[in-house]
């Protein structure tokens, strides 16, 4: 078994939410995960525990906030500042959460 699968077995959904999330917020908006709620541990177990996949609870935080994508131009129309799955599935891969193909 590789080891990249090893450590994805150890790791608690709480970890890897919060790995990927850091990801995500420095990525697309420019935030480190103390600048929001999600470095409360608590935060994302109530999320995971209301049964919120991880777009659903990032998203309720950009709504929540206003938050804006730092990311992205708008070529043919208007940039949307939410995280897609390909988003998560994206940093899950550069964080070595998931396998590149």
């Amino acid at each position: 078994m590789p080891t990249q699968s090893l450590t994805q077995a150890r790791l608690s959904p709480i970890t890897e939410w919060q790995i990927v999330l850091t990801q995500l917020l420095k990525t697309h908006y420019g935030l480190a995960l103390n600048d929001t709620p999600f470095s409360d541990e608590q935060t994302i177990r109530t999320s995971i525990h209301a049964g919120l996949t991880l777009s659903e609870a990032l998203n309720s935080l950009v709504d929540k906030y206003n938050l804006q994508r730092i990311d992205q131009v708008a070529f043919y129309c208007d940039p949307t500042p939410y995280i897609s799955a390909y988003d998560i599935q994206r940093a899950r891969r550069s964080t070595g959460l998931a396998a590149s193909h």
